[in-house]
C-alpha cells in the first residue's frame, strides 16, 4: 500500500484501501470506483462500500471483496498522529506570533527559523484577511494553511 508514513494508521470511518475518488480512479487495492458502481461515473458514496456508517441498514452498500475496516490499533494510531500534528502546528503558530503581529495588514512572505525544529519555515500572510500559510522544509514538521 502507498500510505504516507507522515499519516500513520487509518481513519475510523473508511476502508483502509480508500483513496480520494476525485484524484484517483481506483482504490489502493486496485478496485475501480466506476466499475464498482456499475459503470456510472457518478460515484454515490452512500452506495460504495468504502465509507463505514454506524447503524446502517444491511444491503444498502455494494459488496466489495477487498473491503477491510481499520483495526482498533490502526484507528488509535491515526488519532494519535492527528493529535501530534495538531500540537506541532499549534506550537509553531504560537512561536510565530511576533512575526504575524509585525506583518499584520500587509501582504508579506519570508523564510524564518522554525520554532519547532529550527529548520527553514516559509511563511506568508495576506493583507486582506491576515491569514498565514506556513511550510517547514524539514520533513514531517509543520505545514498549514489557515
Amino acid at each position: 500500500m502507498a500510505k504516507k508514513m507522515s499519516n500513520p494508521g487509518f481513519a475510523p470511518d473508511w476502508c483502509v484501501h480508500f483513496r480520494s475518488m476525485a484524484q484517483h480512479p481506483a482504490c489502493e487495492a486496485g478496485i475501480e470506483y466506476t466499475v464498482l458502481n456499475g459503470g456510472s461515473e457518478y460515484r454515490r458514496m452512500y452506495q460504495l462500500p468504502c465509507f463505514i456508517k454506524a447503524g446502517e441498514k444491511p444491503g444498502l452498500r455494494i459488496h466489495c471483496d477487498r473491503f477491510r475496516a481499520p483495526t482498533a490499533e490502526e484507528i488509535a494510531l491515526h488519532k494519535q498522529s492527528a493529535e501530534d500534528r495538531k500540537n506541532l502546528v499549534a506550537t509553531v503558530k504560537a512561536g510565530i506570533t511576533p512575526w504575524r503581529l509585525k506583518h499584520q495588514g500587509c501582504t508579506h512572505s519570508e523564510i524564518v527559523e522554525c520554532p519547532a525544529c529550527r529548520g527553514l519555515l516559509h511563511l506568508s500572510i495576506k493583507a486582506h484577511n491576515g491569514l498565514v500559510q506556513g511550510r517547514c522544509e524539514t520533513g514531517g514538521c509543520a505545514n498549514w494553511t489557515e
